[in-house]
Formats: structure tokens, C-alpha cells, sequence
């Protein structure tokens, strides 16, 4: 079983694969021999992966959001439980719809990043060529030619 070890070589591909629909075993080189009692290694390798995008690029103001948004459904579940107080349940469903609402909005800025990157570059990405830190990479250009910092 051969992992991708770092997002240098990783295909953004097998990247959007893992981060959109939680599926890790496009952290194997070759998804085809992956093997159902082998996920929590692949979601191990994942997690690695993604440590080191996270010491590259650092977090986005969106994945900040979905945190504080994941951390305060949290706290109100604990505080239901503590407390027997069930009318914290509406909030924590309300929470969870704006959540559900946030990761939907970051599953269709997806599509749309790649297109504004072969619009900049003038050539189409294969997404099964270019590795992960390539495309951030070029993220970043674009995002520094045009004045802005990375959010």
C-alpha cells in the first residue's frame, strides 16, 4: 500500500476527494487496491497531509468560521447535557444548519477557484497532474497580483 507522504506530489484531484466528500482512500497512489479495514490508516495519512498544508498556507477565515461554528454546537451540546436544559436544542439545530449551509458554500467555491486559476494562467489544470501544493501555490500568485493577502 503506497501513501502520497506530502502535498508535493498529491493530485488535487485525490485532494478535493478527501476534503469535499471525506474520502481518504485518495491518499493511496492507487485508489483501486484500497481496502475498507485499511481506512483509518488512510484517514491517518490524510490528516498528516493536511497538518502540513495547514504549516504552508495557515488556515482561511472560512475554515475559521466552520470551527468556531463546530466548537459552539459543541459547547451547547455539553451545556444541554449538564444542565437537562432542552430548549438548547433549537440553538444547536440552527447552529448546525448555518454549518451545514458554510461547508456547502466551500464545496462550490471549489469549481469556481479552478476556473479563475486556468482563467489567470490561460491553460486548462489537470487535476489529476497537479499536485496540491502547485495549486495553492497558484492561488497565492494570483492572490498577491492582485493586492490582496491570503484570507
Amino acid at each position: 500500500m503506497e501513501l502520497f507522504t506530502t502535498i508535493e506530489d498529491m493530485p488535487i484531484y485525490n485532494w478535493f476527494k478527501c476534503v469535499e466528500f471525506k474520502d481518504y482512500k485518495y491518499c493511496l497512489k492507487n485508489v483501486y487496491i484500497a481496502k475498507n479495514e485499511d481506512i483509518v490508516t488512510y484517514k491517518a495519512q490524510f490528516e498528516a497531509l493536511y497538518s502540513e498544508f495547514i504549516d504552508i498556507y495557515g488556515i482561511s477565515e472560512h475554515l475559521k468560521d466552520i470551527i468556531d461554528l463546530q466548537n459552539e454546537i459543541l459547547i451547547m451540546e455539553i451545556d444541554k447535557v449538564l444542565t437537562n436544559d432542552k430548549s438548547l436544542q433549537f440553538d444547536i439545530d440552527m447552529a448546525k444548519i448555518k454549518l451545514v449551509e458554510k461547508l456547502k458554500v466551500k464545496q462550490a467555491k471549489t469549481n469556481t477557484t479552478k476556473v479563475a486559476i486556468e482563467k489567470y494562467l490561460g491553460f486548462r489544470l489537470n487535476e489529476k497532474e497537479v499536485t496540491v501544493k502547485e495549486y495553492y501555490d497558484y492561488l497565492e500568485a494570483i492572490k498577491e497580483d492582485n493586492g490582496r493577502t491570503t484570507d
